[in-house]
């Protein structure tokens, strides 16, 4: 019989062959093994081929969903890959699903913390990631008073997986989407991720039931090099959406000075194509019809709803067409 040979005393080619055969699974807990496995895979991070992150933060549980599809797909639920970490007992249970929803395996891991466990396997998966994310999507979901020291794992796992010994690397992700209490838990985030690869920016506090105010992020390199914006939970409209394509933003109450001031964006900025503002209260329409004129009006095929439209003249030959509906302009 051929005398055994342990995985890292063979030549590094073959120990790269052989993690290549391995799927993501395997890989990460071959990383838990021992220190040196852990330094070899650090250090050669085979490609995970991860094309997707979300992250969801619940008062009973983490679960980290991945994806690895480049493209988007309908079904694309279906064949994500899911970790759900729950507290067990003194330690935690970790349930895996992969491609299918009967392909599931769970462990018991003993006197251990849950963020703990949860922190360290994001940040070898961060680690190991070489493609560009089609998105990353990192939910807080839950109660204020338990908000410090989860938000801290979290953004402890991504900066230190950012840095090696060699060099730091940053992240890319397509699109990025927060649902948090604040700007600056998306500060937290934003900083780690390369501003030329971004172009979707999603924040969301309007769950948490937060308002979100916007005095740093604006100046950023990720905000003025993406293409789109959405916005939900605005106490008031930033000023500076000059450089977005497209633009969403919910709002409490909408002003006369918002709806005109997107207005004369639209007309002088050639790269903008959509301004869609989402309002519960809009004050100002009989204003709006003293200036615009009177306006003419569009229904949807089934004639069940009705809009007031008005088209305006813009730079370069364009033409703005503005909508108001019952809850968005």
């Amino acid at each position: 019989m051929a005398p055994k040979i342990p995985l890292l005393a063979l030549p590094e080619d073959v120990t790269r062959k052989i993690l290549g055969f391995l799927d993501f699974l395997a890989i990460l807990n071959l990383h838990k093994t021992c220190h040196d496995l852990r330094n070899f895979i650090n250090d050669l991070r085979p490609p995970s081929l991860v094309y997707g992150i979300k992250i969801e933060m619940r008062p009973e549980e983490i679960c980290l969903t991945l994806n690895f599809d480049p493209v988007y797909h309908a079904y694309e639920e279906m064949k994500n890959y899911k970790i759900r970490y729950k507290p067990y007992m003194s330690g935690v249970l970790v349930k895996y699903r992969l491609k299918s929803y009967m392909d599931k395996k769970m462990k018991i891991l003993k006197n251990c913390d849950l963020l703990t466990i949860f922190s360290k396997d994001l940040e070898v998966i961060l680690k190991l990631q070489k493609t560009t994310l089609r998105y990353f999507d990192l939910h807080f979901l839950y109660p204020k008073h338990e908000k410090k020291r989860k938000t801290f794992k979290v953004f402890e796992a991504i900066q230190n997986s950012q840095q090696t010994e060699i060099k730091e690397y940053t992240l890319k992700s397509k699109e990025i989407e927060v649902i948090c209490q604040g700007e600056h838990e998306v500060l937290e985030i934003l900083l780690f991720f390369d501003p030329k690869a971004l172009e979707v920016l999603k924040i969301d506090v309007g769950k948490q039931k937060a308002r979100l105010e916007l005095q740093e992020l604006i100046y950023l390199e990720q905000w003025e090099n993406s293409k789109e914006v959405v916005l939900t939970g605005c106490t008031s409209v930033p000023a500076s959406f000059q450089n977005f394509e497209k633009v969403e933003i919910s709002i409490h109450v909408l002003t006369q000075d918002d709806g005109f001031g997107f207005k004369e964006i639209l007309l002088q900025h050639p790269t903008q194509r959509l301004i869609h503002l989402h309002f519960q209260h809009y004050y100002s329409e009989n204003e709006l019809l003293e200036v615009m004129g009177a306006p003419v009006f569009e229904t949807d095929v089934y004639e069940s709803r009705k809009w007031k439209v008005w088209w305006l003249r813009a730079a370069e030959e364009r033409v703005v067409k503005l909508e108001l509906h019952e809850d968005s302009l």
